[in-house]
């Protein structure tokens, strides 16, 4: 994130993770406000260090954002 804010990371590269696409940001969205109501939320925060949030990691994204290759952009994207 910080080399997307500084503007080191071209759009290329952004493309090849789903942490970028508006879908996922919707889902951060509505993930931290679900950890703002809990007492250890930054413990779970932390958790998110872990993700392998590039597009190929298909274990992870197939069938929840991404459908055949494709980043999806509906509601229930965001659910999953």
């Amino acid at each position: 994130w910080t080399l997307a804010k500084n503007h080191e990371m071209p759009a290329n590269d952004r493309k090849e993770y789903v942490n970028f696409s508006a879908i996922v940001l919707k889902c951060l969205g509505m993930i931290g406000h679900e950890l703002l109501a809990q007492k250890s939320y930054k413990q779970t925060l932390k958790k998110l260090k872990k993700i392998d949030w590039r597009r190929t990691n298909k274990s992870n994204w197939e069938g929840r954002c991404i459908n055949q290759g494709r980043m999806m952009h509906n509601n229930s994207a965001a659910l999953l």
